[in-house]
């Protein structure tokens, strides 16, 4: 009727990986990769991600429609973001007011044209934007770029500067 208690084994602690099989995620996920100074190799990739820091003055048909023509394994990543409106307002205030001084100091008239101009833009986008018809946005676009081998990943990051050039972009590779 009395059942002598048994004695405790120790428990056997089992390691994560003995237990799951990892073997088959790792071949779509792998968790391994080298970062270089100019580019990331992960497993049998070699990826490239070109920031565009700087966008044509002037309208410049469609650039992107270009990068998207191109042979590659190339992805465009585009993040909007609403600015400071303040601050922008203080900057077209500031500008119209210093390009203002600038005219009444220049006898050039050619610069004296150019700084009109310029005075004429500032004042044309502050009065956009007081009649609130227009907003202000940061504009991030990333060029992801991937290829097989490194010779590869170099062949299309300098088709893409060249498109990048050729469109007045300015562009850092990270």
């Amino acid at each position: 009727m009395l059942k002598r208690k048994q004695p405790m084994l120790p428990k056997q602690e089992l390691r994560l990986d003995e237990v799951l099989d990892g073997s088959s995620l790792d071949m779509i996920y792998p968790f391994s990769w080298e970062e270089y100074a100019d580019h990331i190799e992960s497993g049998e990739n070699f990826i490239r991600v070109i920031a565009i820091i700087d966008y044509p003055k002037s309208r410049y048909g469609n650039w992107i429609s270009e990068l998207k023509r191109k042979k590659g394994n190339i992805t465009i990543v585009q993040f909007l973001e609403s600015s400071n409106a303040n601050k922008m307002v203080e900057h077209y205030n500031k500008t119209i007011k210093n390009k203002q001084a600038e005219v009444l100091k220049t006898f050039d008239p050619l610069k004296k044209r150019q700084l009109e101009k310029q005075v004429e833009a500032a004042e044309h986008q502050l009065t956009k934007f007081l009649e609130n018809e227009s907003i202000y946005i940061y504009q991030y676009t990333y060029i992801y770029l991937q290829a097989n081998s490194l010779e590869a990943l170099n062949a299309l990051s300098d088709s893409v500067q060249n498109t990048g050039s050729y469109a007045h972009l300015g562009n850092a590779s990270t």
